[in-house]
């Protein structure tokens, strides 16, 4: 099982990967920096956990939250959203909210993401 961060910042996502493997390092980190390649990878990867970012540019975060649910090897994986608040996306962000595992808005501390990460495995019982 792997972790997947979709994150369209290059550096959010490099570091996000880097604390994942530092933290749970047998465990695979996959990134991916569009909806479009990320819905490549949910289905065909099994997947221990999924960061999700908004404002992907390609795809909406909440048609891959759809693809999730839907999606016989993730349908139960959890998802830490990593939002921002702007004009633009806040009904987008509004319902990432309201749907994903937990979530965490921007920016946020290495701290609040562990938190966060360890809080939504334990929800759904996988081994850390």
């Amino acid at each position: 099982m792997s972790f997947l961060v979709v994150e369209k910042d290059d550096r959010l996502r490099s570091g996000v990967k880097e604390l994942l493997r530092l933290m749970w390092p047998q465990t695979a980190v996959i990134t991916a920096s569009t909806g479009q390649k990320a819905s490549e990878i949910i289905e065909t990867r099994s997947l221990k956990a999924v960061l999700l970012a908004n404002n992907l540019g390609d795809m909406s975060a909440l048609t891959l939250l759809d693809q999730l649910s839907e999606n016989r090897l993730n349908g139960k994986v959890p998802v830490i959203g990593l939002t921002t608040h702007d004009a633009e996306h806040d009904e987008e962000t509004a319902e990432i909210w309201d749907r994903a595992t937990t979530c965490l808005e921007k920016p946020y501390t290495v701290e609040q993401l562990i938190e966060k990460i360890q809080r939504s495995l334990a929800v759904v019982m996988l081994p850390l």
